[in-house]
This record gives C-alpha cells, sequence and structure tokens, in this order.
C-alpha cells in the first residue's frame, strides 16, 4: 500500500546529518508495515536489525547497564535470533534497527543517543502502541532531547485512498486541478468522484480497514473490522492507562464523540459525558486521547484574524475522532448507507465536519491548528494555509446556502481570509466564496504532504 510518509524516510535515510526517528501516531495506522517496507526496499536484508519489546521481552537485556552501541551491538551479536545479520561495521553499509514497541523499554529510548553520535554505522527508528502518551507521561527525564527527529504518521488521506483503490494518476491530477477551474469535471464525473468521497468516509483510512474493502467490497465486513478495532481501541485504554478511575474517564470521552456531533451545537460538553460533569474531572482523560492520537482538537475563537492563535477561547471547543470509518463503527450501521447515497439526516452534517477536521489535520501535520467561530458568526473551521486563514463552511446535504459565510465575507476586511464553502455541488459561477468540492478540497490539501 502506497504511502507518502515513505519519501520522508527515503530523505531521512539520505541525510548527513541524521538523528535517530521516533514514528508516532495511532495505532494501526501502519506504522510497523511502513517501517519494514521502507527497510526491505533500502537496506540489504543481513543489515536489518528489528526487535519487538512485547514481542521479544528479552531483547531489553541487549540495554542493560552500558548503552553504547559498540556493547548493544555485542550482545545482539550474541543471541541467535540474530545469526544471519552482518555484524561488520561499514559506513558505506549501514545498520537498520528497527525498534518496535519502544515504549516498554526506557532504557532503548535513552540509547537513541548514542546511536545518533554514531549515525555513519547506524540508522535507527523506533515506534510504539500509544507512543506519545509514553513520552508525555513516562519518558519525560529520560528522553534524549536533541538526538531524535519525529514523523507523526496518520490514517491515509484521499489520494492515498485512490491509490489503494488503483485510481490513475493522472485521473487524480485532474481532481487536483479542479480546485482552481472546475469547468474540467464534468457532471458525471463530479458524481463519480462524490461517490468515491463518501466511500473514503464510510472506509476511513486505516489500512486493514481499506484493505477489507479492496478484497470484499463488502460494506458489512468492512463495518465489521471497523468494530474490532474500535474494541482494540478500548483495550488499549484499559491496558495503557494507569489509574482506574482514568481509565473510565477516557472511554467515556472517547465514546461520547458521536453524541457532540449528533448535536447542532457541537461544542464539547462535559455534562454530555456525564450528569454534572466538570473540566477537572474529564481534562486528564482528553488530554490522554490527545496524547495518544485518538482524537483531534477544534479551538473556539473569539475573532478570525491573525495571529488566531491569540484570540483562542480557553474551554470551548469541538473534538472530532482522528478516523472517520472508527467514528462510522460508532454509529448504527445502517448510517453508512445514508452516507453513501446523500442522506441528509441531522447527524450526517457532524460526519462530515469529522471527515474535513481529519483532512485538516494531515494537511498541517501539526496540533492545534484548526478553528471555529460561534462567538460572532457560525463559521465550522477556521485554518491555517501559509500566510492566509480560511473561513470554511462544510455542507453536507443539498441545501447549500449559508448566511453565516455570506455575512462573513462580505464584511470580511482581511485580504488574507478567504472564505470557503466545501460541499458535494459542482458550482462554476464565481463569487466573493470559493465553492469547493468535497474531492477537490481533499487533493489540494493531501498535496502538502507530498
Amino acid at each position: 500500500m502506497q504511502r507518502k510518509i515513505m519519501d520522508n524516510l527515503i530523505m531521512w535515510k539520505k541525510s548527513t546529518r541524521k538523528k535517530s526517528m521516533i514514528i508516532i501516531g495511532a495505532r494501526q495506522v501502519g506504522k510497523t508495515y511502513i517501517i519494514r517496507e521502507f527497510a526491505h526496499n533500502n537496506y540489504p536484508q543481513n543489515k536489518i536489525i528489528e526487535m519487538n519489546f512485547e514481542l521479544f521481552p528479552d531483547a531489553k537485556e541487549f540495554f542493560e547497564n552500558d548503552l553504547s552501541p559498540d556493547a548493544i551491538m555485542s550482545k545482539i551479536h550474541l543471541n541467535i535470533k540474530y545469526q544471519n545479520i552482518d555484524f561488520k561495521n561499514d559506513e558505506n553499509n549501514p545498520y537498520l534497527i528497527f525498534l518496535d514497541e519502544i515504549q516498554s523499554c526506557e532504557n532503548a529510548l535513552i540509547s537513541l543517543k548514542s546511536f545518533t553520535q554514531e549515525s555513519k554505522l547506524y540508522h535507527v527508528i523506533a515506534t510504539g502502541s500509544l507512543l506519545g502518551v509514553s513520552l508525555k507521561r513516562e519518558f519525560n527525564g529520560s528522553y534524549p532531547v536533541g538526538y531524535v527527529e519525529h514523523l507523526e504518521m496518520y490514517p491515509l488521506d484521499f489520494e492515498e485512498f485512490l491509490w489503494a483503490n488503483n485510481i490513475n494518476q493522472d485521473y487524480v491530477n485532474t481532481m487536483k486541478n479542479s480546485f482552481y477551474d472546475t469547468s474540467s469535471i464534468t457532471k458525471d464525473t463530479h458524481d463519480k468522484l462524490i461517490i468515491l468521497f463518501r466511500q473514503y468516509i464510510i472506509i476511513g483510512g486505516l489500512p486493514e480497514v481499506i484493505n477489507e474493502f479492496i478484497q470484499t467490497k463488502d460494506y458489512d465486513m468492512v463495518y465489521k473490522v471497523q468494530k474490532d478495532l474500535k474494541i482494540g481501541y478500548i483495550q488499549d485504554i484499559k491496558k495503557y492507562a494507569k489509574d482506574n478511575n482514568l481509565k473510565e474517564k477516557i472511554e467515556m470521552c472517547f465514546n461520547s464523540i458521536p453524541n457532540h456531533l449528533k448535536e447542532q451545537n457541537k461544542k464539547f460538553m462535559y455534562k454530555r459525558v456525564e450528569v454534572n460533569g466538570r473540566e477537572r474531572m474529564f481534562k486528564g482523560a482528553l488530554d490522554w486521547l490527545y496524547d495518544a492520537g485518538l482524537i483531534i482538537y477544534c479551538n473556539n475563537t473569539k475573532r478570525i484574524e491573525k495571529p488566531i492563535d491569540v484570540y483562542r477561547i480557553e474551554d470551548s471547543f469541538k473534538l472530532f475522532m482522528f478516523d472517520t470509518g472508527i467514528l462510522m463503527s460508532m454509529f448504527d450501521s445502517d448510517k453508512r448507507y445514508q452516507v453513501l447515497n446523500g442522506g441528509e439526516d441531522f447527524d450526517i452534517g457532524g460526519i462530515y465536519e469529522n471527515a474535513i477536521a481529519c483532512i485538516l489535520e494531515k494537511y498541517e501535520h501539526t496540533k492545534d491548528i484548526l478553528y471555529y467561530n460561534d462567538n460572532i458568526i457560525d463559521i465550522d473551521f477556521i485554518a491555517k494555509s501559509g500566510n492566509d486563514l480560511l473561513a470554511i463552511e462544510v455542507k453536507s446535504g443539498n441545501n447549500i446556502k449559508s448566511l453565516s459565510l455570506k455575512k462573513f465575507s462580505e464584511n470580511n476586511k482581511f485580504k488574507y481570509v478567504i472564505s470557503v464553502k466545501v460541499s458535494s455541488k459542482l458550482i462554476k459561477e464565481d463569487t466573493n466564496i470559493r465553492n469547493i468540492p468535497f474531492y477537490s478540497f481533499a487533493l489540494i490539501s493531501s498535496t502538502k504532504n507530498d
């Protein structure tokens, strides 16, 4: 399965001042698969050393006492598991060391400093389950600051989804160009592209779910895989969250997201999680979900102008699920057919907003970049785009009139704020609002990942 992050890894390999690499991201986004694929295609097989500290707990012994590369490699050399590795040091033929589930071995994390210092011989990539949680809560004191770089991996974006479904790249490029000129898209093509985008919403971007869809084209089987993965995330919460009370609160917050998105006012409210709920009761749970990569914050703002961060309203935000497929698994199973057929149930709007939130988060490759406004005027998203701000209204149904966005665009005094309406419609007339079909918005956003 082709992933854009592969280009980042190849650039990392070519770098002359290489640090050890840590890849973070939610479980099941494909981290282990892509690292193995990268290793297989870029290093001799007898120079690849992989260890999973949960499946192979004895590997922790390699990282006891002396954490110099020579000492660690000497211990690995003596283990029969690695008898086929070529242990001759050669700067022209470095090792690729893949440390999986590194959160289970703190000393392995500490050793990244010494491996970085010997980067001509050793290229090291580390990842693990809920690594964001572990790095923030457990390994602050031992983290090798200055000796590692990070890549964040997300579920597949829309372009990667199209690749996985064998959509021709020339066809994809035509869709990208439609962002600037919708005249290149016929109604028949538009209708097909909207169906593809709706499929993407239903299926989401997790590789296992996409593979199931490609192999079976069976939405019931897709739904089953999604439900199983959702259960897996709940089991992760129970496994990795340390305090029993915290575990309960995390699960409650996670499960509350669809209920928030069903409401007209989608602002996250603690009382929707639990009667008489308060910030102090759930703040730690939300922090945990955020560090695990399972939720996306969209902060409320007092003004739609730069610097947008200055105008953030404390404790006023919307929450979205990191993957629309997992979100769909939390609705009744017939909801996917309503989305696919262009249904207009009230809560479908929240599902489309979640899809746009996922697209925008991948676009910036950073956290805390999404905003909305309901203080003066109701705008679904305000997002940074280079030196500009995008004021975005999301319209999931057939009625795409937007009095809020129209009023805002008429009174907008900042040239750097661009009004954007994203919908299922193909609107060719020129207005002071950019009317963009969902698929065009998703693809032009994905180009920043190239």
